[in-house]
């Protein structure tokens, strides 16, 4: 007998002793291993609490004696503190709202000419605030030069204008595959309603679908309550935005879901949020993957300054370890031929909402997941206006679609504009090599672990 009949003959008896009746976990049986809710906690305390002391520490002695605050090692570390401006401290709101339909902003050709400028032409790229409101402005000393550096480290997402949507390796993670139709490719859709009669669907726990799995939507989108929330208070609602995992330790909400009128909304983010099962029973709290907390806000800079409606969008960076990796992303991309195509958006509704598809007896959309797919129906440089049934709390969302078999974000859900339309960010060459430049000024240490590529990556 050879060698090698040897080992097949192992590799067979090895393979018929397994547990089929569950999927293997992951390829490489040196992957980590998923982390619990209660995990998660744990795995922000180790970081946290201390940075965030010493961050509220550092206001109050700006606020008492006047000094200046160092640029935290963690922000100057890939940017270059020679880069960075301290700008002051942000006054922080506790109720962020989003502008009502009659006071959304037209575009005008000013707008549309700004919003084509490329990021080496601006001499400021954004601003960073972390909790405790203290901001710093990113200026570039030399745009350009910056700007090709980002380009070569990412030269494939710059070559396809896409960054793919990421399922790390992980270990004893929810493998559940996605119900039919639920948001894929081949679905079939809800018809074309008016907007005001919702035809959004539920997502949680209560409907049947997996608010855990890697392999689907859900576990990627959260809401995103004031930070610090209680969880055992479950007498009203709390979320106020919605966040998508867009990279190992990265979010895409828009801007004003955390700066409005110059006030700051700290968050933390809920993936998968499920009041819903928790009301039910189902589950002990909203959280079925934790509590994850964020450690910078990075806000497009025309918002920050002047809440420019075609600069609506902001990056939220999670604390720098394995929690924050193990979560799946979404892909985005440009795209400029939508017009006409399905497109999915799902968001977490404000308190005290009713949603039509809720299981509870008062309707109550009670912090869980609601949408449905639309066609596109027209689009402008900066924008792409849909039907889709929106409250508030969807802004932030993903406006997405199936495209060879990756979910891409192709706009961000933004606000109403008129009876028949709702207005969302679109994803163009600005927007894009933002998002790119953002997540690449914050990576994360744990790519290599959890098999991440791309931007966000050491």
């Amino acid at each position: 007998m050879t060698a090698h009949s040897s080992k097949t003959i192992v590799l067979v008896l090895a393979l018929s002793a397994c547990d089929w009746s569950q999927p293997l976990d992951a390829a490489d049986a040196g992957a980590p291993v998923w982390m619990s809710p209660q995990e998660v906690e744990r795995d922000e305390e180790a970081l946290a609490p201390a940075d965030v002391e010493g961050a509220w520490e550092r206001r109050l002695a700006f606020t008492e004696s006047g000094v200046r605050p160092e640029v935290p090692v963690d922000l100057g570390r890939e940017i270059g503190a020679e880069n960075l401006e301290f700008v002051g401290y942000a006054e922080i709101g506790r109720e962020s709202v989003d502008p009502p339909a009659d006071e959304v902003a037209k575009s005008t050709c000013e707008d549309d000419v700004e919003a084509l400028i490329s990021l080496a032409e601006m001499p400021v790229w954004g601003y960073f605030i972390n909790s405790a409101g203290e901001t710093w402005r990113w200026r570039p000393q030399d745009p350009v030069a910056t700007y090709m550096d980002i380009r070569r480290a990412n030269r494939d997402e710059f070559i396809e204008l896409a960054v793919p949507s990421v399922v790390p390796t992980v270990q004893g993670a929810d493998q559940a595959e996605p119900q039919g139709a639920d948001d894929g490719e081949g679905g079939s859709f809800r018809a074309e309603g008016i907007i005001g009669s919702d035809d959004r669907k539920i997502r949680s726990a209560h409907s049947g679908h997996s608010m855990t799995s890697v392999n689907q939507s859900w576990v990627r989108m959260g809401g995103l309550p004031t930070d610090g929330w209680d969880l055992d208070d479950q007498s009203i609602d709390n979320t106020m935005g919605t966040a998508t995992k867009i990279g190992p330790r990265h979010l895409l909400t828009s801007g004003h879901v955390v700066w409005k009128d110059g006030f700051f909304f700290p968050k933390d983010w809920w993936a998968g949020e499920d009041g819903v099962a928790a009301t039910s029973g189902l589950a002990v709290d909203d959280t079925p993957n934790g509590v994850k907390n964020i450690a910078w806000y990075f806000i497009a800079p025309k918002w920050y300054e002047d809440e420019k409606n075609s600069h609506d969008f902001a990056v939220l960076v999670l604390y720098d370890n394995a929690s924050s990796a193990q979560f799946p992303s979404f892909g985005f991309k440009e795209d400029y031929a939508l017009a006409g195509e399905s497109m999915w958006n799902f968001g977490i509704p404000w308190p005290d909402r009713d949603c039509l598809d809720s299981p509870l007896a008062d309707d109550n959309c009670r912090s869980s997941m609601y949408g449905h797919a639309k066609d596109v129906r027209r689009t402008e440089v900066s924008y792409v206006f849909t039907a889709h049934d929106m409250q508030g709390g969807h802004s932030g969302g993903p406006v997405y679609k199936w495209d060879g078999g990756e979910r891409n974000i192709v706009a961000i859900a933004k606000s109403e504009y008129s009876a028949v339309e709702n207005r969302h960010l679109r994803i163009r060459g600005l927007v894009f090599d933002t998002l790119v430049s953002a997540m690449n000024a914050h990576p994360s240490s744990f790519c290599g672990a959890y098999k991440w590529t791309g931007p966000g990556c050491k």
